[in-house]
């Protein structure tokens, strides 16, 4: 998406949920997966580009040791 094409969907868009909800569901997913890797390690493989600033928000949610990598697709 370019920046014209982000102009236009953030002046002609409707806001579903607001950075604060958002937040508040990212805690929630880190203690999930907090607590499901209870004392286990894990990767956590981010997709990028469109998924790198939601990876980064997530992993300072998860305690737990985690293995960084990514993958980059392309069409």
């Amino acid at each position: 998406m370019n920046r014209p094409d982000l102009a236009t969907a953030l002046r002609d868009g409707d806001l579903i949920h607001d950075r604060t909800v958002l937040r508040a569901a990212i805690s929630r997913m880190g203690a999930e997966i907090s607590r499901a890797l209870e004392d286990k390690s894990a990767v956590f493989l981010t997709i990028m580009q469109g998924g790198l600033v939601f990876a980064g928000q997530l992993a300072t949610e998860i305690d737990a040791a985690l293995e960084f990598d990514y993958v980059h697709a392309t069409r």
